[in-house]
């Protein structure tokens, strides 16, 4: 830091996504891949990341056969919102 005067700096917080991994998919498949959030609890599950590094045309659709991640509308944290969680989306690009 070279003296005290305040700084613009932009940034995005971020709640992370991870591949089931449980089907596959893929152009060869034929098939959207599936994600889910990350488990809240798990140490990589938000993070910050620079809005320059944000890819702009992706598509994330609930999967509405697989449910909802909480079937009691409750979740574990009213911040991050996860009352209205899927329990899959599959990733259209």
């Amino acid at each position: 830091m070279i003296n005290y005067q305040p700084r613009r700096m932009e940034f995005i917080f971020v709640r992370w996504y991870e591949s089931t991994g449980e089907v596959p998919a893929g152009w060869e498949a034929k098939k959207l891949d599936h994600l889910r959030f990350l488990p809240m609890a798990d140490d990589g599950a938000f993070g910050f990341i620079d809005p320059s590094d944000i890819m702009r045309s992706c598509h994330i659709i609930p999967a509405f056969a697989r449910g909802m991640l909480h079937c009691d509308g409750k979740g574990l944290s009213s911040c991050a919102r996860d009352y209205a969680d899927w329990a899959e989306y599959y990733v259209g690009l």
